[in-house]
């Protein structure tokens, strides 16, 4: 089984940890609430998920997410209860932690994901399915930091992450149109 290790935890709370002056709570309390209460599908979401139902209906990690039909329709409340209890757990374990200081809580909100129940749980999913991630794989990953991509547009300077990224492509055909005008 492909995967990766999870970068997206990691790098919200790095750039909690060295720009941000918010919780990990705070942060991700709207995220949190649309999870778990759900949102009605928009009409561009429901056509992908319906456009690409088959390959989703094999997909192993959707277990849970279509509960109540196999590809639901525009307006149907969309819920996705396990990420808004991760969530949840996440901002609940920095909460706790909170009383020794923001750094402690941050990072009681990462070990969460990475040490915690959370990573408990992708490594049996991973091992359940043949996969080769590990507890050591989350435990020991930190989200790069490298320079950001930058283009300037006339007077306004836009910057990107890097090549993994699809903003630096978008920065570029930015630039490549502007260029033809």
């Amino acid at each position: 089984m492909r995967t990766v290790v999870p970068a997206a935890p990691d790098a919200w709370i790095t750039a909690l940890r060295r720009y941000g002056t918010m919780s990990f709570g705070e942060v991700a309390a709207a995220a949190t609430r649309l999870a778990r209460d759900g949102f009605p599908m928009y009409p561009l979401m429901a056509a992908s998920l319906q456009k690409h139902a088959e390959r989703h209906a094999r997909a192993i990690f959707r277990r849970g997410l279509f509960a109540e039909r196999p590809c639901p329709q525009a307006g149907d409340i969309f819920r996705q209860s396990d990420l808004g209890a991760s969530l949840q757990y996440m901002a609940d374990e920095e909460k706790a932690a909170a009383r020794r200081g923001r750094e402690a809580g941050l990072e009681a909100a990462r070990g969460a994901f990475y040490r915690g129940d959370i990573a408990k749980q992708i490594v049996a999913f991973m091992k359940e399915e043949g996969g080769l991630l590990s507890a050591e794989d989350l435990a020991d990953y930190h989200s790069p930091v490298g320079p950001p991509e930058r283009r300037r547009f006339g007077d306004l300077e836009v910057f990107t992450c890097g090549a993994w990224c699809r903003a630096r492509c978008c920065c570029r055909l930015w630039h490549c149109s502007k260029a033809r005008i």
